[in-house]
């Protein structure tokens, strides 16, 4: 209840007072309780406009300010998460929406991301074989990148400072990087031997990189290397690793081919501090896996489904203590480290595609078959500040 979260609140500034708390307990007990309080929203709607499923959904991490979404509909629609102040229910048009008729993707939209270091730029990936790179302001393409087949995701590193390469994964058996500087793809990187459904760069290394296949693999990249680090054996876990190499590379008895899932691999995921992966796979399953040793942890996370063999989206909480997993119509938040669930968000009449946590605001944002994207808000949520929407114009960039 309110009352009750007033007394905690009090009770943890009276101990910051007298000394007995570093000020970063208080900011990790709010974000906590943000965290685990999530409740579709009474009073932010968000008027999709998309007609077609929404498959992808990113928050731009410069401002923290708009929402990116990407449909089967070949729609890219653009959002402002500002809301007004003092207004009881805000329902959230697009700033932007780019069509086919409109120079858009020809076929479905199946991956969207801002540019990690400012809100001038964002990336798309579609089922017409190419990435593209569009400026908001001009709502036009900058540079395209033809690939040899669908694509199905795409990724930016958010730490890289010698590098601002696009990871693509596509039908294409190799991921590839695409230099946007140069316009041209660098390198592929060989290993897989069915299409790329999944990639992400990790949050702590510039260089390393994750993949999830068809081939039923999840393969750890350093792209200064050759081959892969560590492609992830679900046979190998925290229990067998003691003193042993892992069992993809042991000699001796071993299956003929390693695999990380039973099923098509359909999503990745890295903790906010880079230890540690999660997959998803239609195996109806999903795995925590230990970067350093390359084991899987063996977390159980109970009721899982997902066997629908296209790419989806997980999302795990600021603090890295949830992950929250598509679930048919539905989202599941389980613990990360034990798998106990956290809560059920529903609201979607068909399946869920993808999840987005925004990491300054603690909201949920979900998307679905239904065409819609939903928005889950901490209870006790207080307006903001009116200072804060002083001269609060919509420029995309600092530098425009």
């Amino acid at each position: 209840s309110t009352l009750r979260w007033l007394s905690e609140m009090n009770k943890y500034l009276e101990l910051r007072e007298i000394g007995f708390h570093r000020p970063v307990v208080l900011r990790e007990a709010e974000r906590a309780r943000r965290t685990f309080s999530l409740r579709l929203s009474q009073r932010k709607e968000i008027f999709s406009s998309h007609v077609g499923a929404v498959n992808s959904l990113d928050v731009d991490l410069a401002e923290g300010k708009y929402l990116l979404s990407g449909g089967a509909d070949s729609v890219i629609a653009v959002f402002d998460l500002h809301e007004p102040p003092n207004e009881a229910h805000t329902k959230l048009k697009p700033l932007l929406r780019i069509s086919r008729q409109e120079g858009g993707h020809t076929f479905g939209v199946s991956c969207v991301q801002w540019y990690p270091f400012d809100s001038g730029l964002f990336f798309t990936g579609s089922f017409d074989e190419t990435v593209r790179i569009w400026d908001p302001n001009t709502q036009q393409t900058v540079k395209a990148f033809t690939m040899e087949g669908k694509v199905y995701a795409l990724s930016l590193s958010p730490v890289a400072t010698t590098h601002s390469l696009i990871a693509v994964g596509s039908e294409e058996q190799r991921p590839r990087l695409c230099d946007p500087r140069a316009g041209t793809s660098t390198h592929r990187l060989i290993g897989h031997t069915e299409a790329i459904m999944a990639i992400k760069w990790s949050p702590s290394d510039e260089f390393v990189l994750v993949t999830g296949s068809q081939d039923k693999t999840v393969r750890l990249w350093d792209i200064r290397k050759a081959a892969a680090l560590k492609v992830f054996d679900q046979h190998f876990t925290d229990e067998t690793h003691v003193g042993r190499q892992p069992f993809a590379i042991r000699s001796g008895a071993r299956p003929t081919t390693t695999t990380s899932h039973t099923g098509t691999v359909t999503a990745v995921c890295f903790t906010p501090d880079g230890r540690h992966l999660l997959s998803s796979g239609t195996d109806h399953r999903m795995r925590c896996w230990d970067l350093h040793t390359g084991a899987d942890t063996l977390v159980n996370y109970e009721g899982t489904r997902n066997s629908f063999k296209q790419g989806s989206q997980l999302a795990v909480s600021a603090n890295g203590a949830v992950v929250y997993h598509p679930n048919g119509p539905e989202t599941v938040a389980y613990l990360v480290h034990t798998g106990q669930i956290v809560d059920r968000y529903q609201g979607h009449y068909e399946r869920v595609n993808a999840c987005l946590f925004h990491p300054h605001y603690e909201e949920l944002y979900t998307g679905g078959n239904d065409f819609k994207i939903l928005v889950y808000t901490p209870e006790h949520e207080r307006q903001q500040p009116t200072e804060m929407l002083i001269d609060d114009q919509d420029y995309w960039s600092d530098n425009y």
